[in-house]
Order: C-alpha cells, then structure tokens, then sequence
C-alpha cells in the first residue's frame, strides 16, 4: 500500500525544489511568470496525491477528482487575490 522510501526520497526532494522555485518566483513576481506559480502548485499537488496518498496505481477517477478539487480551490484562490487587489 505505501511507498518504499527509495521511491518517496526523490519524490520528496523535487517537492523541495519546485517549493522553493514557487517561493522564488513570487518575491520576483513579473506579468510574464505569474502563470507558473499555479502550474507548479499543481504539479505539486499532484506529486503528494500520487505518492504520499498511495493514489498513483488508483482509478483514474480519483486521481481526477483530486485535479479538479486542485484546480477550483488554486482558482477560488486566484480569484480572491485578484478581487482585493493584492496580485
């Protein structure tokens, strides 16, 4: 059911890089960047459902209802950034 940790360290350190790309890119934040924050918050969010929630090997069903569940909460939260005016 769970992982070996030969295969969660590597998974875990990209986390790490791709953190630490998103926290980058938001103290530098221009116009022409502003579209990969989402798309790594995503591919974040992915990697944790897939490898620390075991749902890799799963339906496609539940992997996609994690993606959406991901995508309409980074929207709901775009859009709130974007209505008070602090993007």
């Amino acid at each position: 059911m769970f992982s070996s940790t030969e295969t969660l360290w590597p998974v875990w350190v990209l986390l790490l890089i791709l953190t630490l790309m998103s926290r980058q890119l938001s103290l530098n934040l221009s116009s022409s960047w502003a579209f990969l924050l989402p798309l790594l918050t995503l591919g974040k969010g992915q990697l944790v459902v897939d490898y620390f929630m075991g749902l890799k090997r799963s339906h496609w069903a539940w992997r996609s209802l994690f993606l959406i569940y991901l995508v309409l909460v980074l929207g709901w939260i775009s859009s709130l950034s974007f209505l008070s005016g602090t993007t």
